[in-house]
């Protein structure tokens, strides 16, 4: 009883804007990349991959700056405006190589939301571009797009 107590007590993490990159160069899928990126309490954490099936490496944590944070809130406020439209999940075809596809979610007015941005090339727009350049620079998903 005294833990459940406890636990009512402790205040709630805050909710994570998450931004996952997959990134097809070609058909080939150990040459695909994918990048999570996730802003939890002021703090992100940054997981790649390289290669289908393969380990992912340890994720990096780090107390977020400033243009990392706008970056990251830039690209999430551009998907729920749906100046880049999101698609449907379920009914989704997976367009031929290359392309780019960031799933994303936040919590907006309590509520959990998500969706796909699909990409039919590697040119990402700016609003995205800029969550690679600011957050993970040199990552293997910062370099696979031009």
């Amino acid at each position: 009883r005294r833990f459940a107590l406890l636990l009512t007590l402790l205040p709630c993490a805050a909710p994570a804007d998450v931004l996952s990159f997959a990134i097809w160069p070609d058909r080939n899928p150990a040459h695909s990349i994918a990048c999570r990126i996730e802003l939890f309490d002021g703090q992100i954490i940054a997981v790649e991959v390289m290669g289908m099936g393969m380990p992912p490496r340890h994720p990096l944590r780090w107390h977020a700056g400033v243009a990392e944070r706008a970056a990251i809130r830039a690209a999430l406020g551009s998907l729920l405006t749906g100046d880049l439209p999101s698609v449907d999940r379920y009914s989704f075809w997976v367009p031929n190589a290359p392309y780019v596809t960031v799933t994303w979610s936040t919590i907006l007015n309590g509520a959990a939301i998500s969706g796909l941005y699909v990409q039919q090339d590697l040119n990402l727009p700016a609003v995205m571009d800029r969550v690679l350049t600011r957050v993970i620079p040199g990552s293997g998903c910062d370099r696979a797009v031009p």
